[in-house]
């Protein structure tokens, strides 16, 4: 205890949280009272795999960490404006915990990737969204106490990253010299009439000298984590980042994600009305097959049941297509970009087109594409180079080229991916085609 009591003195916190039921936890707690400092109690093993920590109410306030993040970021836009980023495995309990949040606003990670990856995920989809946004990352995890000092920061640093290029992170006024922090070296002087400091350079977590060096200069604040709490202006043009696990392409123009496939599970994405014509009766009966000898690959649909046009699909067929695994079924979906994101694969077996949309918004976004030998379709892929044409009707055919794609290295499936967006941009740009009718009409 008396160790316990130093600290607290030492360091004052605002909130003691302490874990368990062991001894140590009671001394703690005692102490933490003692010196009129809250106490949070959490359950030693409660935070696991299936449910962890950003899912429970760790305050005991009847409020997810999640949900308390969700409710300070609603403080500054609305709920369509708001992102999650997690595993796939996590959907259902985001849907859960943020019952308001848009379906199309979770956005999967097909395997478990670092920060870095799922924030410039993030910023690629939103600048597809709104190129001259400006968003700011939040953890999921984080016990903000003094919340309205917290949201006037960050609409701070909102207003400064619309009107600059610029990233901006926050920093706490440090009281001791810490070494579990990573510290940020700043400028005193403010820039304009804005309370922001440009930053000299971040700090690894110090050892006790350098910190106390750190303290005693006052050009230093603590980390609250630049990876974590930053606002970004998302005007840039050109970001390339490559990780062990992670591909971000970008060209001057446009930018993409490419994720590799994961080491658990190979995903086809099919993007369509649900209409027998669309050839959904033939993919369904390829997926079947490849799924009898193959339990590493997922096959998706998308799309809304249309009770007028005599071609959709019979309900009954669905749900039996789903209750025998056969497929995984999205519902609709506003905005089909982040299954497009989170797809190997996009598949149109249709039996006629004209230009397929979700075909050529697969290949903007380099994925490689499966369709059919008829007009529209057949104008949009080069054999084998991104993506294969099989017959109509022909269920035979579209299991060949499933089987020739999952041999595929993940490597041909990118190369794959890349040529179909160099042609989707050089033949299938809507300004290109709207200005060579122009010139045709002139």
């Amino acid at each position: 205890m008396i160790g316990y009591e130093k600290a607290i003195k030492t360091w004052k916190p605002e909130l003691c949280i302490v874990v368990g039921d062991v001894t140590s936890t009671m001394a703690c707690a005692i102490v933490a009272k003692k010196e009129w400092v809250k106490v949070a109690h959490v359950e030693g093993g409660i935070s696991t795999n299936e449910r962890p920590k950003q899912f429970l109410d760790i305050l005991g306030v009847g409020k997810s960490l999640i949900r308390m993040t969700f409710e300070r970021a609603m403080k500054l836009v609305p709920a369509d404006h708001v992102f999650i980023v997690t595993n796939k495995k996590y959907k259902a309990l985001v849907m859960e915990h943020l019952p308001e949040l848009p379906q199309e606003n979770i956005l999967c990670e097909p395997s478990m990737n670092n920060t870095a990856p799922c924030i410039a995920y993030t910023a690629l989809r939103i600048n597809a969204l709104d190129p001259n946004a400006v968003f700011a990352v939040l953890p999921s995890d984080h016990v903000i106490l003094k919340e309205e000092e917290y949201v006037s920061k960050l609409s701070q640093a909102f207003d400064f990253a619309t009107s600059h290029e610029a990233i901006v992170t926050l920093g706490i006024q440090p009281t001791r010299p810490d070494t579990g922090y990573g510290y940020i070296n700043y400028q005193k002087e403010t820039i304009g009439n804005e309370q922001i400091h440009k930053v000299i350079s971040f700090k690894e977590k110090p050892d006790l000298a350098t910190a106390e060096t750190y303290l005693e200069s006052g050009d230093y604040l603590w980390n609250a984590d630049a990876k974590d709490i930053i606002v970004i202006s998302n005007n840039h043009k050109q970001i390339v980042i490559k990780g062990l696990k992670d591909y971000i392409v970008v060209d001057e123009e446009n930018a993409l994600l490419i994720y590799p496939k994961s080491d658990e599970q190979e995903i086809k994405g099919v993007v369509q009305k649900l209409l027998y014509d669309k050839g959904i009766r033939e993919f369904v009966e390829s997926a079947r097959q490849i799924k009898a000898i193959r339990q590493d690959v997922e096959f998706w649909v998308v799309g809304e049941l249309d009770a007028e046009n005599p071609a959709t699909i019979d309900k009954d067929d669905l749900v039996r297509w789903v209750d025998e695994d056969v497929v995984y079924y999205h519902g609709f979906i506003k905005d089909v970009r982040s299954i497009i994101a989170q797809s190997d694969c996009i598949v149109l077996p249709s039996y006629r087109e004209g230009l397929p949309r979700i075909v050529i918004e697969g290949m903007s976004m380099a994925k490689p594409v499966i369709t059919t030998l008829t007009a529209g379709c057949a104008e949009t892929v080069d054999e084998g180079i991104n993506g294969y044409l099989v017959n109509i009707k022909d269920i035979k055919g579209l299991t060949t080229a499933f089987n020739e794609f999952l041999s595929l290295t993940h490597d041909r499936q990118v190369e794959m991916g890349l040529a179909g967006r160099a042609k989707a941009i050089n033949e299938f740009d809507d300004k290109r085609i709207a200005l060579e009718i122009f010139n045709l009409v002139e």
